[in-house]
């Protein structure tokens, strides 16, 4: 079926590209037709049609979902297969969406111009927080309570000195370990602590909300705390 006649079918605002397993998938898809919908009330600039794609560019995390904003009007959702308890799946789709469709409204996706590492905190940042405040996830990577101001600094600094096709580059290792984890020095999550650290610094310096920052750049979002 073409996307215009599964579009004439669906009168919402969701728009199935394609299930990797269509039996697990499809019922999710409700979920992620009321989240969108929620979303959409809140940052209106998002676009009517939403197309999702279902599968994942990496491993999924403890609750068995993943995601990732590929373009202009459309995400990727991954839903592990093997879940014992799928109800922790249905139970993450709303916060993912609300995550994943901040990316999309910011303009953080992958088929986007390239971002720097510092950027790209910065964006993650603020679609953590806006995850957090809105739907009271609490995702394990947006605490750096463990890290103290001079780590968190020190990361900020070495952020600084990584480009946008640094920390892009082919094999996708620049990224896995500035995002998720590095082996080498044994730390973790650091481009969303840093990024939450920094975009939390902003709203008490502004009182602004974090939806309110959903059309900002993140250069501008930076130029805040100067």
């Amino acid at each position: 079926m073409i996307a215009s006649e599964r579009e004439n079918n669906n009168p919402g605002n969701v728009l199935v590209e394609g299930f990797e397993n269509e039996a697990i998938e499809a019922p999710f898809v409700e979920k992620i037709e009321l989240a969108y919908q929620e979303l959409r009330a809140i940052i209106p600039t998002l676009p009517e049609k939403l197309k999702v794609v279902f599968g994942t560019n990496y491993e999924y995390g403890d609750d068995g979902v993943t995601g990732s904003a590929i373009a202009a009007d459309a995400i990727k959702v991954g839903i592990k297969p093997d879940m014992e308890n799928r109800s922790v799946q249905f139970e993450k789709i709303r916060s993912l969406i609300f995550h994943e469709g901040y990316h999309v409204a910011q303009g953080f996706y992958l088929d986007g111009p390239g971002f720097s590492a510092l950027e790209s905190a910065v964006y993650e940042g603020c679609a953590t927080i806006f995850e957090r405040e809105y739907t009271d996830s609490t995702p394990k990577w947006a605490d750096y309570s463990s890290e103290d101001e001079t780590t968190l600094r020190r990361w900020y600094d070495e952020m600084k000195d990584i480009t946008a096709e640094q920390y892009f580059e082919p094999t996708g290792e620049t990224w896995k370990k500035w995002a998720f984890y590095d082996p080498e020095t044994g730390e973790s999550w650091r481009i969303y602590k840093v990024g939450t650290w920094l975009v939390e610094r902003v709203i008490a310096k502004t009182n602004v909300d974090i939806a309110d920052l959903s059309t900002s750049t993140a250069n501008e979002i930076l130029g805040m705390l100067e």
